[in-house]
């Protein structure tokens, strides 16, 4: 099965890994990555976010993406895939994201900003029994990895690609792109858009994805392949 064949299905995205997992030389890459990760620090997310008040059970995933400094501030999350069960979440997750405190990104011994730290909240209630999960992923390579690998960050050039196209029921431009990213942090040549928008909007966003540059995936502390959702938001 190729790419173009099921990229619109996101619960067969890990098969993007088969063929390329076995064939990636990491020593040829030279280049020593150490990914932003959730501190153990009193200003961290974990700490910072409350268990809302509910009387219903629920199970809500929230996906979110947000830069970091290069102290490890996280700065002006984005959070997406709102739907009736989750949209209620949205403003107190990225509330308590904004500020909150990483460990910085490394690359080659000097801390890097981090353009794309991608993280995701789950907020479950079951009668008495309440959990918040953060996973600083969002659960695209669980297939492999399990559900607390550390997602590909991108860093460097920062583009900010823009085109007229249509928006979501929010009033939003959202658009996801699915790409690769090997253990030596290169994109894959293929791309394919999850979301129904023009084509010049699909170029502009795929020429800013290989501007930058990338830290790849992480698993057991060493970088792996991976398969990156991305999110292009943007207010009209």
């Amino acid at each position: 099965m190729n790419f173009l064949s099921f990229a619109g299905n996101l619960d067969k995205i890990g098969v993007l890994l088969m063929g390329a997992i076995f064939l990636t030389q990491q020593s040829s890459a030279q280049i020593e990555f150490s990914p932003a990760t959730f501190a153990d620090d009193p200003r961290s997310l974990q700490n910072r976010l409350n268990f809302p008040d509910l009387d219903e059970d629920v199970d809500v995933i929230v996906r979110c993406i947000a830069p970091v400094t290069e102290s490890g501030v996280m700065r002006d999350p984005v959070c997406f895939n709102r739907d009736e069960s989750n949209s209620t979440f949205f403003r107190r997750i990225i509330r308590a994201s904004r500020g909150s405190k990483l460990n910085p990104a490394i690359v080659n011994g000097r801390s890097v900003i981090i353009n794309m730290f991608q993280f995701t909240v789950r907020i479950q209630k079951q009668g008495d029994a309440e959990s918040i999960v953060l996973y600083p992923n969002h659960l695209y390579n669980t297939q492999y990895y399990g559900d607390n690998y550390i997602a590909a960050q991108s860093y460097g050039v920062s583009t900010s690609p823009s085109c007229d196209s249509r928006t979501d029921r929010f009033g939003d431009l959202n658009v996801r792109i699915v790409y690769t990213v090997d253990a030596n942090g290169e994109v894959g040549e293929e791309m394919q858009a999850m979301d129904n928008t023009f084509a010049d909007c699909v170029s502009a966003f795929k020429a800013s994805i290989r501007a930058e540059s990338y830290i790849p995936a992480h698993y057991e502390g060493k970088p792996v392949d991976s398969v990156v959702v991305q999110l292009f938001h943007k207010r009209p």
